[in-house]
């Protein structure tokens, strides 16, 4: 299922302990007071929380294992149980089970949403941008080691893949989704989401040598391999400005003209 994988369940794991907290706080104590505005009493604090927790916990839950055939019986199962243990101590035979608690809960769930939305998707995003840089400085050690091995930087970055110095997928971003099988034919002519410039030995560390589109962070910005093999993030303005001083010195230093063969 997509939501085991890598890059979702950090997330999930952060908004089960936010309704887990909501459930076991808030949600009880919205529940006494719902309770007593309908004439209800006799419920115990223990017996509140571990109904709300019970009944809180499963909407989440299902809302996990929505694609899933079980998510509709562990709702029920959850409301059930939350509501059995309410109605045995209630001053009343039946405690409106379909009414004040479940919208309580609901409540707390549909906050628990809604306030974890942003800084999850954000904490998300951060994550992504720290795979980036990293793969972007894997790139420039394999570059380097290239270098060692052949005398010369390679005129495409996918002859690192030819090389065994790491693999196709880190050629791509984060964000770009990889399902296809890894080619088998050499050399490799997969997809390549970086932009390579192919410098000369002496170049001076500040200049931009690897770089991805700004489109690849909703045009927030886009992280830079110099030639000293840093890593660093510029807005779109910045990666513009960074390409343009690097043109002009690249202009300004043409590669040396190879000596003529003589027949």
């Amino acid at each position: 299922m997509e939501f085991f994988s890598d890059k979702h369940i950090f997330p999930w794991l952060i908004g089960l302990a936010v309704a887990v907290l909501l459930n076991a706080a808030v949600a009880p104590w919205l529940l006494k007071r719902s309770l007593r505005k309908r004439g209800i009493a006799g419920v115990s604090g223990c017996r509140r929380v571990t109904a709300c927790f019970f009944m809180g916990m499963a909407i989440p839950i299902a809302l996990i294992l929505v694609m899933g055939v079980f998510s509709p019986i562990v709702l029920l199962f959850g409301l059930a149980l939350g509501g059995g243990l309410l109605a045995s101590v209630g001053s009343k035979p039946r405690l409106p089970v379909w009414g004040a608690h479940l919208s309580i809960l609901l409540l707390c769930n549909v906050l628990y949403v809604v306030g974890t939305n942003r800084i999850v998707g954000r904490i998300r995003d951060e994550g992504k941008r720290v795979v980036d840089a990293l793969d972007l400085h894997a790139i420039g050690k394999g570059l380097l080691m290239y270098r060692y091995d052949h005398g010369e930087y390679p005129d495409d970055l996918r002859r690192l893949v030819d090389a065994q110095k790491f693999s196709p997928r880190q050629l791509l971003p984060f964000k770009v989704e990889w399902s296809e099988e890894l080619p088998e034919t050499r050399p490799y002519t997969g997809p390549c989401e970086y932009t390579y410039i192919r410098l000369p030995h002496d170049a001076p560390e500040d200049l931009v040598w690897v770089w991805q589109s700004p489109c690849f962070h909703d045009d927030e910005g886009a992280y830079v391999l110099y030639a000293g093999t840093q890593v660093g993030w510029v807005t779109p303005e910045q990666l513009q400005q960074e390409l343009a001083r690097t043109e002009a010195w690249l202009r300004d230093h043409p590669p040396p003209a190879e000596p003529a063969t003589v027949p």
